[in-house]
């Protein structure tokens, strides 16, 4: 059904509602802007240094595996962590170091040979971890 506009045309009721649906969108999108700027705190890491801090909260948190109780969470947990650094080292080079150990614990985990470089790797990540 069309109405007269005072523009001299008919007007769509379909028109008037796509117009509200965009209009509504963009001011939702604007609130949700607004309100996630003013929480975001200037501490707040971001980016790779988030995808870092992630890790090394994981490696805080998880229980160093062993061949006798290799669980499948514990594992899960050591692979997250290798995730996360992963994705932190591609967006800034400085977190390389800690995904390359952490791709080490990931492959020892995998190949379940736990020995020396298992555990030097895990050192070596939760040095990175210290040093913030």
């Amino acid at each position: 059904m069309t109405e007269p506009s005072a523009f001299g045309g008919p007007i769509r009721r379909g028109a008037l509602f796509g117009a509200g649906v965009v209009l509504g969108l963009l001011v939702g999108g604007g609130g949700v802007a607004i309100a996630w700027s003013a929480t975001a705190t200037s501490d707040t890491p971001s980016g790779a240094a988030a995808d870092a801090a992630a890790a090394c909260l994981v490696i805080g948190k998880a229980e160093i595996p062993t061949l006798k109780g290799l669980d499948l969470t514990v594992a899960r947990r050591w692979d997250a962590a290798a995730e996360l650094a992963e994705a932190a080292a591609a967006g800034d080079a400085g977190y390389q170091p800690l995904a390359d150990s952490l791709a080490k614990v990931r492959q020892s985990m995998q190949l379940t040979n736990l020995g020396i470089e298992f555990t030097t790797s895990i050192s070596h990540a939760k040095e990175f971890c210290a040093r913030g």
